[in-house]
């Protein structure tokens, strides 16, 4: 379940970087305020695939115990 979880943080944080390129042309937001937010929101989805690696990884080891 924590995978499935993080893959939709994943979605969601793809979804937030759609909303920034749309909210910079449209003129809500700055181009300097865009690259800001893209780059917390990519160290926020580094984190995210960080975490999914090591439960996979986890995932695998415990079950090739069980075969």
């Amino acid at each position: 379940m924590t995978i499935a979880y993080l893959k939709r943080a994943l979605k969601a944080a793809n979804d937030a970087l759609n909303a920034s390129a749309k909210l910079v042309a449209s003129g809500h937001m700055t181009l300097p305020q865009s690259h800001a937010f893209q780059q917390r929101l990519f160290q926020v989805r580094n984190h995210v695939v960080d975490h999914m690696s090591v439960f996979r990884s986890e995932w695998r080891r415990r079950q090739g115990e069980k075969q």
